[in-house]
């Protein structure tokens, strides 16, 4: 799986997961009452922090202040990663 792909997965999984922590421990809210539109206000909130992100990410790569290529996978010593950590 590719590092990009990887991270958003992860994020995602992330995003889930905190959403069923928040309605179970602060709030006690179990069982499907609100399951569907609380994951919903989740993931529009995960989209709204993480958007800014990736475009600050990409403005810094059309910059040329940042240098990032996709390789064979970016783990244990594989291509991947920041041209500036080589």
């Amino acid at each position: 799986m590719p590092a990009l792909a990887a991270n958003a997965l992860s994020l995602l999984f992330t995003a889930v997961a905190n959403t069923v922590a928040n309605r179970r421990f602060p709030f006690g809210v179990r069982g499907p009452a609100g399951l569907r539109r609380h994951h919903a206000q989740g993931l529009i909130v995960f989209g709204a922090a993480l958007a800014p992100t990736l475009a600050e990410s990409r403005a810094l790569v059309r910059q040329d202040r940042i240098h990032y290529f996709i390789g064979g996978g970016g783990f244990a010593g594989q291509a991947g990663g920041s041209s500036a950590s080589r």
